[in-house]
C-alpha cells in the first residue's frame, strides 16, 4: 500500500495521480507512536548517541522537535528506519541521566509527544 495524499474539502477527497486504476480511501487519525530512547555507538565515528524509534506509520513524520534537559538539540529523522538520532559530541559518563522531550507530526497533522528520563549505562 502507498499513500498518495490527498486533500478533504467540502465533504470531497481530492489528489492527483498518473496512475490509472482501483484506489481505496484510508484515514489516519492516529498520532505517530514514540518509542523508548536507546543508547548506542555510532560505528562509523564511534561517538555516542540516543536513537528514538517510531512505530511505522501511514504518512511518516513531517516536523519533529527533540529536547534534552530543556534545550534543543538537533536530531536527524531516518525515515528509512523510523527513528530519529542525536549524537553526543563529548561522553557521557556511567548513570548520567537526561529528560528527553520528543515531539512529532505526521504527514496529516497527527500530534505526539514524549517525556521520558534516559539513564546512560555503557554497552558490556
Amino acid at each position: 500500500m502507498t499513500s498518495l495524499g490527498g486533500v478533504y474539502k467540502e465533504g470531497w477527497v481530492t489528489a492527483k495521480t498518473r496512475v490509472l486504476g482501483k484506489f481505496s480511501l484510508f484515514i489516519d487519525t492516529i498520532p505517530p507512536v514514540i518509542m523508548d530512547p536507546i543508547f548506542k555507538e555510532d560505528p562509523l565515528s564511534g561517538n555516542l548517541k540516543l536513537v528514538i524509534p517510531f512505530k511505522p506509520d501511514l504518512t511518516g513524520i513531517k516536523i519533529y522537535t527533540c529536547k534534552i534537559n530543556g534545550e534543543w538539540v538537533c536530531g536527524e529523522y531516518n525515515s528509512f528506519r523510523n527513528e530519529i538520532e542525536i549524537y553526543f559530541k563529548t561522553p557521557l559518563q556511567q548513570g548520567t541521566e537526561i529528560v528527553l522531550d520528543v515531539e512529532a507530526e505526521d504527514g496529516n497533522g497527527n500530534k505526539s509527544l514524549k517525556n521520558t528520563i534516559a539513564e546512560y549505562r555503557n554497552p558490556d
